[in-house]
């Protein structure tokens, strides 16, 4: 991966700026999904591929301060994403043991069931503009507007094992979308009003786009699936309290995704990717912080955030051909409550630390919410010690060894991720 920023000011008020990045990936990427099962031996199958991308990134912008009617900063610019992303590999079947000691065969004694090879390109370009204006000292309005052009090509190959012609897909697209925003931020308090120091208060509504993530790995099933889409609205206060010692905020927002891609298991049994429908976030969020003035160095900060994700329109095949509907739905191992604690002290020289913990309630385990996770406590501490040439700090994470589940797997059905296990770090770092 190499970048490299430009920053050129044509005259008082107006510059150029320029954003250049390529990023090079080389992965092997082996995984595999048991299929039917007696409980002493099971059925799988795998993949085995080995993906290579390359993507280059260019964005040339103009940005301008002016004053009409106020303060402008403007910003207008180009942004192109080329992308190109090859592959080869093969699938394999086998079996194994899972009862009562898992025993699976290495990978270098299954055969091979068939050869598969990939290749996607992508052209994403984009024309934007950006404006932040303060008409009045108490209040800033930012609109912005972006048009998008992509185009995209897919090709995916699959051979099996002794057959004399592969199974080819193709399947191209080309997408134009505008998205933008506008937001405006009220600056309510003209000077502090004891014991409240400052009250603003903001609003934004947003529009996004983004082309989905294609899916390669079956030929029969290769295929650009459709744009995704947010839209979203949030509304909040941020104050400050006791000469700016005390903070507490509030935020209420709610977002709209359509056509997010998720997996599903497919005939075969292997996950592949499809669009969802649409689904619907919404919720609260307060954070609370004080930082006592006869202690300097002391925080003191809490957060809680009530969180509503669910399906809106969403209806997906399991792989023997059964139909799901999970509109109203709640999504996969999002909580409904969750808040956190952290006690923290550090000063420009000697001793500091913090503590830490974080509660999340129960959450679903599948789209039909017929499974639930427990809650779950997690609880950080760490000591620190400044000296003038550098830090010494001991950090400990997941002291309490949780082993909740974390995360759904984009790979496979049913499949998680847990929370790492507890773990001890240490670091030195040197001031120059």
């Amino acid at each position: 991966m190499c970048s490299s920023d430009l920053s050129l000011p044509l005259k008082t008020g107006l510059k150029v700026e320029n954003t250049l990045g390529w990023t090079h990936d080389d992965q092997i990427n082996i995984r595999s999904f048991i299929g039917s099962t007696d409980g002493v031996t099971a059925t799988a199958s795998g993949l085995n591929l080995r993906p290579v991308e390359n993507t280059f990134y260019d964005d040339l912008r103009l940005v301008a301060d002016f004053a009409l009617a106020g303060t402008h900063k403007l910003v207008g610019g180009a942004a192109l994403t080329w992308g190109r992303t090859t592959g080869d590999g093969h699938g394999f079947d086998f079996d194994l043991v899972v009862s009562p000691q898992p025993v699976i065969p290495k990978l270098e004694n299954i055969p091979n069931g068939d050869n598969r090879s990939f290749m996607d390109r992508r052209t994403f370009f984009g024309l934007y503009v950006n404006d932040e204006w303060t008409p009045v000292r108490w209040l800033t309005f930012t609109l912005g507007v972006r048009y998008d052009r992509v185009s995209e090509a897919l090709t995916s190959t699959v051979q099996e094992i002794g057959m004399p012609a592969p199974d080819v897909a193709e399947d191209s697209r080309n997408d134009g979308q505008f998205s933008g925003g506008i937001s405006a931020l009220v600056r309510v308090l003209d000077k502090p009003a004891e014991p409240l120091d400052v009250l603003n208060a903001y609003v934004s509504l947003k529009s996004n786009f983004k082309p989905a993530a294609p899916n390669f790995l079956e030929a029969e099933s290769a295929r650009i699936l459709d744009p995704e889409r947010t839209r979203s609205g949030e509304i909040g206060i941020k104050t400050r309290w006791l000469e700016k010692t005390l903070s507490f905020d509030v935020t209420f927002f709610h977002m709209n995704f359509e056509n997010m891609v998720v997996s599903t298991l497919g005939p075969g049994g292997l996950p592949e990717l499809v669009n969802a429908g649409e689904e619907r976030f919404q919720g609260t969020e307060l954070d609370l912080a004080w930082r006592p003035a006869a202690v300097k160095g002391l925080t003191l900060a809490a957060g809680y955030a009530h969180h509503d994700a669910t399906f809106v329109q969403f209806s997906f095949l399991t792989p023997d051909g059964q139909l799901h509907v999970v509109d109203g739905k709640r999504l996969e191992l999002v909580p409904r409550d969750l808040w956190n604690v952290r006690v923290a002290y550090g000063a420009e020289k000697g001793p500091g630390g913090f503590v830490a913990v974080r509660h999340q309630n129960i959450r679903p385990l599948t789209r039909r919410n017929t499974f639930y996770t427990d809650s779950f406590f997690e609880w950080d501490a760490g000591l620190t010690w400044s000296f003038g040439w550098g830090l010494v700090s001991v950090t400990g994470r997941n002291l309490g060894d949780s082993r909740h589940t974390i995360a759904d797997s984009e790979i496979g059905d049913s499949q998680f991720y847990v929370a790492p296990p507890r773990r001890v770090t240490a670091e030195l770092t040197f001031r120059f």
